[in-house]
């Protein structure tokens, strides 16, 4: 996408410039008919501005700016791009063509830091850190670039030096909104509330309809339990914007400190809305119905947040303990506790309970798919495809548990495997009994039953990509290498910016390729080829011998063969180990 934004704006930037040398002219030459389109293109998106008829506001103010770029008119271009940013603050495109404007104009500072926003939100965190580090060595008294650099550290992990650089840009700027807000926000994650809320303050103090400052100060108060005055920040910044979830999760908190569970349950139902699949709405429903003695209300809330991500695991297994602790004969709660420690890590203690569910309950279909789920991320293939294969017998439908990706990271269920392509794709992150199945199939070798039921995946789905990646591999694996070519450039179409399903394709391709050529050649040779160590075949003896040219010409194939299926199991293992 870099490469793409990059030279789409290049293009601009030349077609730009042959228009530019028009403007310097004491008679103006006849337009081209590019700089006719472009003036209609300029026409056309200063009405979708104007009439609001646009369904992106923001796009149009980018698509008029870069238009404007094309023209050569850069301070129109400019604002244009400036008010696409401040509509759609992480508009990589429009930081980059801000970045060609500058360029044009002369201001290299300018152009730099722009260059560092928009590869801040393509993700290119050294290459920001780089434009920045560039920005600076040009213009040092200025504190757009200290802010830049900041926030690449904060990136990286290095939070001291994001806040000595955001210290700089203080001290140089002592007016500077934005250095003093997002200093804010580093001190306030540092636990140092009471230095987080003098810049907050004044921010504040100079701006006071800065949403965002107001609502870090909410969250602040939140924190030191000065409730009343938390709710105060909330509600102003709720009244201006009525979908900022991040500030219905906070307020919801503040109702529950201070009693007001129906208020609590109220903002969780407008989180719900706003943002389906939150698992804090969950939460704290759990929560309002734990305080209630609704208990299991409570576990089925809790159970639906923690499956959804692993941050809610300690305060559930809080909850599960002491639920079980009075109600040990409550199976829900064990069977809840079990999930907990699955997205803990504690497979082992995931294991136990899941036990305890299926000896009082034995076809539980869906503690079997749990359980077999947690074997599955202990490497024990065996026990997990006994698991899901009862859970099919017994159920058809069943709630899935996802890892996050911090999970994903730290987890390593069997060793070297966990940051391979295949751990990735072939059900450590994947929640669907099928895949898994699949999966524990493929894990013990058994590659036919594998593909078998991957089989049912893909055919749910025709643009689920890793499923065909994964029956691409399958497929080679049996030795269908056609099929598996297919399937590898299926993958790639369906996401064609995952380089492994197109390299995997091209190198199949290869391998195929190779194989005909080589069938080809041993024909064209009669067969007449070595096959163990250096013995030759006696051309003359086998010339005398009935049959002996067929046999040896099955025999090269044979081998070949043999060294085909090799290529092809070396370079699957290279890919599913990503080495």
């Amino acid at each position: 996408m870099r490469q793409l934004i990059w030279i789409s704006l290049v293009t601009l930037m030349i077609q730009g410039c042959s228009s530019s040398s028009q403007s310097h002219t004491t008679r103006r030459a006849p337009l081209s008919p590019y700089q006719r389109q472009l003036q209609e293109a300029d026409a056309h998106f200063t009405k979708q501005i104007e009439a609001g008829s646009s369904s992106n506001v923001s796009a149009a103010y980018l698509e008029r700016g870069k238009t404007r770029l094309a023209l050569a008119e850069y301070e129109e271009a400019i604002a244009d791009l400036k008010t696409a940013i401040q509509l759609a603050p992480e508009n990589a495109e429009a930081y980059a063509a801000l970045s060609v404007c500058y360029h044009m104009q002369g201001k290299p500072y300018d152009e730099l830091v722009a260059r560092g926003w928009s590869e801040y939100y393509q993700g290119q965190i050294q290459a920001m850190q780089a434009s920045f580090n560039a920005a600076i060595n040009v213009e040092s008294r200025r504190p757009e670039g200290w802010i830049g650099r900041s926030k690449s550290y904060v990136a990286l992990g290095k939070i001291d030096a994001g806040l000595k650089d955001l210290d700089m840009a203080v001290r140089l700027e002592p007016q500077s909104l934005d250095a003093r807000f997002q200093r804010g926000q580093l001190l306030s994650s540092q636990g140092k509330p009471d230095l987080a809320l003098i810049d907050v303050d004044q921010v504040l103090a100079k701006k006071a309809d800065h949403y965002e400052a107001r609502f870090l100060r909410g969250a602040i108060y939140e924190d030191q339990e000065r409730h009343d005055h938390a709710l105060i920040e909330l509600n102003l910044v709720l009244r201006e914007m009525p979908k900022h979830v991040k500030a219905y999760m906070k307020r919801s908190q503040v109702y529950l400190m201070k009693g007001q569970s129906d208020l609590a349950i109220e903002d969780a139902k407008r989180i719900a809305l706003l943002d389906p699949g939150n698992p804090y709405a969950s939460i704290i429903r759990g929560i309002v119905s734990f305080k209630q003695g609704q208990l299991d209300e409570a576990i089925q809330h809790f159970d639906s947040g923690v499956r959804t991500s692993v941050e809610y695991s300690a305060n559930a297994l809080m909850v599960y303990d002491q639920i079980i602790r009075d109600h040990p004969e409550l199976g829900a709660a064990h069977h809840a506790r079990a999930i907990a420690y699955y997205q803990s890590g504690r497979f082992l203690d995931a294991i136990r309970e899941f036990d305890v569910v299926l000896t009082a309950s034995a076809n539980d279909s869906q503690a079997q798919y749990d359980r077999g789920m947690t074997y599955a991320r202990l490497g024990k293939y065996g026990d997990a495809i006994k698991d899901f294969e009862d859970a099919l017998v017994n159920g058809h439908t069943f709630k899935t548990t996802v890892l996050s990706g911090e999970q994903l990271n730290r987890i390593s269920p069997t060793s070297g495997s966990w940051e391979s392509p295949a751990a990735r794709i072939g059900g450590m992150r994947n929640p669907d009994i099928h895949w898994n199945l699949a999966w524990a199939y493929y894990s013990t070798g058994q590659y036919g039953r594998s593909a078998e039921v991957l089989g049912k995946v893909t055919q749910a789905n025709r643009n689920d990509h890793e499923a065909f990646f994964f029956y691409a591999l399958l497929n080679a694996k049996l030795g269908y290498l056609k099929a598996a070519i297919n399937f590898a450039t299926y993958a790639s179409q369906l996401a064609p910016t995952i380089e492994i399903y197109k390299t995997t394709a091209t190198e199949l391709v290869k391998l195929e390729k190779a194989r005909d050529r080589a069938q080809f050649e041993s024909l064209i040779l009669g067969g007449l080829a070595v096959i163990v160590g250096s013995a030759v075949v006696d051309e003359e003896r086998c010339d005398k011998t009935p049959g002996c040219r067929q046999k040896r010409l099955q025999e090269t194939l044979d081998d070949m063969e043999r060294q085909r299926r090799k290529a092809i199991d070396d370079f699957m293992t290279r890919q599913l180990l990503g080495r």
